[in-house]
């Protein structure tokens, strides 16, 4: 196995990982209310988000971007820059949801995180289709 296969298979796993997490911990909040668990599974997807993160940077600068070459460009397009803007824009929106968290301002929490999952959710989604555009397109 190649290195750049290796870096895509584990940044792969790790955001799949991450956005089961947070499915989980949004149902764990919503329905069974057992917030030491919703912690522990949010804290745990903002890990693997951290990990693919990081693990997609070096991919990045080890290889460069790697280019789509099927017959769907436009839709491809459009879902990366869909997934771009929303990453860009979910990385601090994560860090301030959980500070509120951990500084115990809960009300806040809650109004910023019900902008920050689904936002987390729709990143994890387009970045699985942008990965299946550039595996199988």
């Amino acid at each position: 196995m190649s290195y750049y296969t290796f870096l895509n298979l584990v940044s792969t796993l790790s955001i799949v990982v991450s956005g089961i997490l947070v499915v989980l911990g949004l149902v764990e909040i919503k329905t069974k209310r057992r917030i030491h668990i919703h912690r522990n599974l949010m804290l745990s997807a903002s890990f693997f988000a951290a990990l693919f993160l990081t693990l997609y940077i070096i991919k990045y600068f080890a290889f460069g971007p790697k280019e789509y070459r099927g017959d769907m460009r436009n839709l491809y397009l459009a879902v990366l820059f869909v997934h771009s803007l929303l990453a860009s824009l979910n990385v601090p929106l994560v860090i301030i949801t959980i500070f509120l968290a951990l500084r115990k301002k809960f009300a806040l929490h809650k109004k910023v995180a019900k902008i920050t999952a689904p936002t987390w959710i729709i990143v994890a989604l387009t970045g699985w289709i942008i990965f299946v555009f550039l595996t199988f397109g």
